[in-house]
């Protein structure tokens, strides 16, 4: 399935999460980590731009970036060229900011997926914990959408949301157990048709059973005349002992 339309189906259709359920769990792994990428891409840009339009917080900003790569991109930044330093910059905060919220995200897919597990136990749906998973991965995709938007226009121009990350959880969680009770219903609307079904089959061999049983009777008496019929012409045949009329 195509990264876009995968993206676009995890949002504005539920019903194909039963068959994401159902893939493997390396395919929704790699599907989240290409939408963490795109998520890091996005606010690299955005944290990239917002040094540029504002130089002097450059110090501030990559204060809590304590690594070898930006110490040294500090300690060198007047002997480069603006190009050569916007590109180093987007690169470290692109590796930092991909490898700390693919990290935060998929402890909210784990406490995700647990709630699922938990919730179609409650539900009794035979679920077993990787499909659940596979769910959680992709009813993370708007949640993660909305917060690259909103990360990135907070570090442009300072906006915030409170809230804000309440409503990330809420949203994940209601795209899970929506999921789920999505599945539910269709299990059992599959389960119903069976049972129609069921009772169609077993209408069709009683009504065989009856036709067949009512071609044996007419055999039975059809072979049960055609007895009495030659018993007759037998006894009509039959000549009388001589001296009977005396």
């Amino acid at each position: 399935m195509n990264f876009l339309i995968r993206i676009k189906n995890a949002i504005v259709k539920l019903e194909e999460y039963e068959k994401f359920s159902e893939e493997k769990l390396s395919i929704s792994i790699m599907y989240f980590l290409k939408l963490m990428l795109i998520f890091a891409v996005v606010l690299a840009v955005a944290f990239t731009y917002r040094i540029y339009s504002d130089p002097n917080v450059i110090h501030e900003e990559l204060a809590n970036i304590d690594t070898a790569a930006v110490r040294n991109l500090l300690e060198n930044m007047e002997e480069v060229s603006d190009f050569a330093l916007y590109s180093a910059l987007f690169g470290i905060v692109l590796v930092g900011f991909f490898s700390l919220h693919a990290i935060l995200t998929f402890i909210d897919v784990v406490l995700i997926s647990i709630l699922g597990f938990l919730v179609s136990k409650i539900l009794r749906i035979n679920f077993r914990y990787l499909p659940i998973l596979n769910m959680a991965f992709h009813a993370i995709t708007l949640p993660v959408i909305l917060a690259m938007i909103y990360l990135s226009v907070n570090m442009v121009t300072g906006f915030e949301v409170r809230f804000f990350r309440l409503a990330y959880d809420a949203i994940a969680y209601i795209y899970i157990l929506a999921a789920i009770l999505i599945i539910k219903n269709d299990l059992m609307k599959r389960q119903m048709e069976l049972i129609k079904i069921g009772k169609v089959q077993k209408e069709v061999v009683e009504e065989i059973n009856k036709k067949r049983e009512k071609k044996d009777e007419e055999k039975d008496d059809q072979k049960d005349g055609k007895k009495e019929k030659k018993q007759k012409e037998e006894t009509v045949e039959t000549p009388e002992p001589e001296g009977s009329q005396a």
